[in-house]
């Protein structure tokens, strides 16, 4: 899942497919948590294209 928990296995030897269902606001709630988009500055993004 988004945080990372192993929500269900196949045994040993087996093979299959698993279907999960996953809460999709909370694994966004989780994403926007991640200190690279929380910190971003995207005001800034123009001024490192800028040729001099």
């Amino acid at each position: 899942d988004h945080f990372g928990e192993i929500r269900s296995e196949l045994g040993e030897g087996e093979e299959g497919v698993m279907v999960e269902e996953l809460d999709l606001a909370r694994a966004r709630e989780k994403r926007a948590a991640f200190g690279f988009f929380r910190d971003r500055r995207p005001e800034l993004y123009g001024q490192l294209a800028v040729d001099e």
